[in-house]
């Protein structure tokens, strides 16, 4: 009686799960559809032996779950179905009784019907599917036989008009043809003496004549070669266009710029080669703008091109503020040294290898012609305040401002607030900041302007001790929006948007922050933002920064204030600093062991002696956690056969001393010069 009611029971489930999986299985099509059809097949006593706890029935449950993400009512139905069928099927004697149950009950049908609906709706969808096709079938007859009756009407309405007869008639049936095919020759003739004349010729001439590039702001295009006159301006070609040149005479080059023909002054034109060497030299676009007149830019190709120096992101850039920015990194100064034709041209480049700033001083000649004439070291930030010349003993003097960024003046509260920190110890005199990327590669520089594609902000503070003794720290920071909303990410700890510990060792250094952003450039908006340093509880630094917009703001409708999710770069073995706490060192002796370990070891090529090369190889390493030296490459190239030996030498470095970055070792990214100079 106990057995009858645990059937009784189940039979109740399958019941319930028959009734739902059965009204949602027309919902579903392909491997799912079939797999419900499985489900009821399991009823059928002639398959007992073959399916039970087989793995169609593990099928069964495994696809139950995959469904769950659909349909989890519907998945718990499925799953309570195969259970109560291997239960059931388990138990070969108790099979019969169960569905004599389900039998007693009129619930077994539900099975056969829904075989029968299924068998219908099949056999309905496929009569739907052929009808389908002999309609398709149909028409696509119906449309071939349209096109050959117009092909008929057509073809007898151009034998009418040829003839001007009835194409029914027995005189057009027997009157010949007469033959027009010197018409067709004739017209193949000139097509192809047209192609040659007004297409041909023009190809050919494009494709053999050189190409030139527009290094002027802007170069205008004539009809005829006079620059008094404005009646032939063609129209402007910006810096930068290629135009295809087919001669320079006299100063004058005739060339096709955007299909138009001209001439133009072939002294704003440079070759391939040199236009990329210049276009290069450009740190930012305010450069561009600051340095406007076509002298001043061969100035500094010529500057290039004389000490054989690589522009771009691995070589010598410009970096300036905006135009009308003072100080900036580029000056024009009338200085009473012979040259008074035209003012003179001071300017700082940067090499992004090594992070050296050189001052460099131009003048010019009557014809524009650039003349070097002075350079010098420049500091580590500053731009140029003033340049002077001194008669007296003929030297120059240049004045540079203390910094690029502009200096925060503390306000009364945060210098109190400053004085009361004085009980950490220590205290944080300055704060930059720069553009990082995922990997900790500089993208804009401590000190240079920030805009809104910001990825990683990652702080520099200087910091003074009272003490020389060794001092753990913690940091907390926090970065306040422009509207004074404290920005957080998911690692965030409470109150602060980051927070660091380091160790600070002697009276004065740095400590580099940890960047803090997303690779997509979303965190940062335009505006003044705020960067707060706290430690122990007590806020001792407080700095703003501007972030600016890089193109013109345009009105769009109003979008929801999604603030996006802030990510922490993260310190994992693979990722190479650039800057670190601690930094890398030769075992030996460090940077003058280093030395000493190159000129013991360098073999000067027999080959670059005899073609009497020589110069510095600036060769960029990684040091790995271990001081193992790899990844060497060739920064700054003279000759390939010194670079070969640089490369030699320094891949062949006993392990170094590893670069440390709060307290452990990482890799570190090293530059060094290699000097081959002949005796």
């Amino acid at each position: 009686m106990a057995v009858n009611i645990v059937l009784e029971k189940k039979a109740q489930q399958w019941r319930e799960a028959t009734v739902y999986i059965a009204g949602k299985i027309f919902n579903y099509s392909g491997e799912e559809q079939d797999s419900f059809i499985d489900l009821f097949l399991l009823i059928d006593e002639d398959n007992v032996k073959q399916m039970m706890l087989t793995e169609k029935c593990k099928l069964l449950s495994i696809f139950a779950n995959q469904i769950s993400v659909k349909d989890s009512e519907l998945s718990t139905y499925v799953n309570q179905f195969v259970g109560i069928c291997e239960s059931i099927y388990s138990k070969p004697d108790k099979f019969k009784e169960f569905k004599s149950i389900l039998k007693a009950k009129g619930w077994l049908d539900d099975v056969d019907k829904y075989k029968s609906e299924e068998t219908n709706w099949q056999k309905e969808q496929e009569e739907k599917w052929n009808e389908e096709q002999r309609r398709k079938q149909y028409e696509r007859e119906e449309e071939q036989r349209r096109k050959q009756r117009e092909e008929e009407q057509r073809r007898k309405e151009q034998e009418t008009k040829k003839y001007n007869v009835n194409p029914n008639s027995y005189q057009h049936k027997t009157k010949k043809k007469r033959s027009k095919w010197w018409l067709w020759i004739l017209l193949l003739l000139g097509v192809l003496w047209g192609i040659n004349e007004f297409w041909y010729k023009d190809y050919v001439r494009d494709k053999e004549a050189s190409r030139t590039y527009v290094y002027a702001t802007n170069l205008f295009l004539r009809a005829t070669k006079d620059a008094e006159s404005e009646y032939n301006r063609i129209g402007k070609i910006p810096y930068g266009s290629e135009l295809i040149t087919y001669s320079d005479v006299n100063g004058w080059a005739e060339v096709k710029f955007d299909g138009e023909e001209g001439y133009v002054s072939s002294d704003y034109l440079l070759g391939y080669n040199d236009f990329q060497l210049l276009d290069g030299i450009w740190g930012n676009e305010e450069a561009k703008e600051v340095v406007m007149t076509s002298k001043c830019r061969r100035a500094l190709l010529d500057l290039l091109k004389k000490n054989e120096w690589n522009s771009g992101p691995n070589g010598w850039q410009l970096y300036t503020k905006q135009k009308e920015m003072k100080p900036n990194s580029v000056l024009y100064p009338e200085l009473n040294n012979g040259y008074d034709t035209f003012s003179d041209f001071a300017f700082i480049l940067t090499d992004n290898v090594s992070q050296k700033r050189i001052f460099f001083l131009y003048s010019f000649d009557k014809d524009e012609t650039p003349i070097f004439i002075y350079q010098e070291n420049a500091p580590e930030k500053g731009d140029i305040k003033s340049v002077s010349y001194l008669k007296k003993n003929g030297k120059y003097k240049v004045v540079y401002s203390r910094q690029n960024n502009i200096l925060v003046q503390k306000n009364e509260t945060e210098a109190k607030l400053e004085e009361k920190s004085h009980n950490v110890n220590f205290r944080i005199t300055k704060v930059e900041f720069a553009n990082v990327d995922y990997n900790n590669n500089i993208i804009s520089s401590y000190g240079e302007k920030l805009y809104q594609d910001t990825k990683y902000l990652k702080a520099k503070l200087e910091i003074e001790k009272n003490t020389e003794t060794s001092e753990n720290v913690k940091f907390q920071m926090k970065i306040l929006r422009p509207d004074g909303t404290l920005i957080r990410g998911s690692v965030s700890p409470v109150g602060y948007t980051l927070e660091q510990e380091g160790s600070l060792t002697g009276k004065g250094g740095r400590f580099f922050t940890l960047g803090w952003g997303n690779n997509e450039g979303t965190v940062y908006t335009p505006g003044t933002y705020t960067y707060e340093v706290w430690c122990n509880g007590q806020k001792i630094s407080a700095t703003t920064f501007v972030i600016e917009s890089r193109t013109q703001v345009v009105e769009e409708e109003p979008k929801k204030n999604v603030i996006p999710e802030v990510v922490e770069t993260q310190s994992e073995e693979n990722v190479i600093f650039e800057a670190v706490e601690e930094s890398p060192e030769f075992p030996n002796g460090g940077m003058s062991g280093l030395m000493q370990y190159l000129s013991k070891n360098i073999k000067y090529p027999a080959i670059a002696q005899e073609n009497g090369t020589q110069g510095r190889v600036i060769v960029q390493f990684v040091v790995n956690r271990d001081g193992s030296i790899v990844d060497a490459k060739v920064m700054r190239s003279v000759d390939p056969y010194l670079d070969k030996e640089a490369l030699r030498v320094i891949s062949g470095m006993p392990k170094w001393k590893p670069g440390k970055q709060r307290g452990k070792a990482v890799r570190c990214r090293f530059t060094v010069p290699v000097m081959f100079r002949l005796q």
